[in-house]
């Protein structure tokens, strides 16, 4: 059967995400009930709400982290509940992940961390030197490059964990709550890297609490409240960018 398409902007067509009518329930609780939209290429959309709405949930499902109840959720037109766990990592190279808790690797060092997916897609070592010298010197860390997460500050190891989410320039990135910890200097810091992303044409999704985040920038905000989508602001500007194809 083939899916409705989902509500948003053009509908699907054309979209870099879409989900049709997904539910994520943990036991007998939804945490996702009926979410359908589209997202298309070089978006910036905000996910906001209450603790509890569905925002995390909603970004670990993109890149199945974990698994809808039900629905149907395409990223860059793969069907993803299809797509086998061995060959998962085609879509997920692709997509970079902010955690709210920085997810760093301890017994790794800053220049380390920001590395991984570069080795993990085997680009060659000379090309590794230099991109994460210019992505830690652009986020202001390069004298930290061989320190351990430990000894940095909260914001520090957030400017690391957004490094290394967009060390391989992707397509899509998801950002789960990434200032929710940090004072509001830090927090800038965090959100103009993420947010220079999106002006080099990656699309964006970020979940927060903190409308702060998103007041007075071209953004699409979604707001959920238990799960559902109850009220959508869409800026009228924002406008479909080339599909990404590689």
């Amino acid at each position: 059967m083939e899916p409705i398409p989902a509500s948003g902007p053009e509908g699907a067509t054309g979209a870099i995400i879409r989900l049709f009518a997904v539910t994520k329930a943990y036991g007998k609780e939804n945490a996702l009930s009926g979410i359908s939209l589209s997202i298309l290429p070089g978006e910036l959309v905000f996910f906001t709400g209450p603790s509890g709405a569905g925002k995390s949930t909603l970004l670990r499902l993109l890149y199945r982290a974990e698994e809808a109840s039900s629905g149907q959720i395409l990223v860059m037109n793969r069907n993803i509940s299809r797509v086998p766990r061995n060959r998962l990592w085609e879509i997920r190279r692709r997509i970079g992940v902010v955690f709210q808790d920085f997810s760093l690797i301890p017994t790794r060092t800053v220049f380390d961390n920001v590395a991984l997916p570069l080795f993990a897609a085997g680009r060659d070592r000379e090309f590794i030197r230099k991109k994460v010298s210019v992505l830690l010197r652009n986020a202001g860390l390069e004298k930290r490059a061989k320190s351990y997460p430990q000894s940095l500050s909260g914001g520090e190891q957030q400017r690391v964990a957004v490094a290394r989410a967009i060390c391989t320039d992707p397509d899509i990135i998801l950002a789960d709550e990434p200032t929710a910890s940090l004072d509001p200097e830090a927090a800038g810091q965090v959100m103009e890297a993420i947010l220079s992303q999106h002006r080099k044409g990656a699309t964006v999704l970020i979940a927060t609490h903190d409308r702060r985040l998103y007041e007075g920038l071209d953004a699409r905000v979604e707001h959920l409240t238990r799960g559902s989508i109850q009220e959508t602001e869409q800026n009228p500007s924002q406008e479909a960018r080339p599909f990404p194809d590689r």
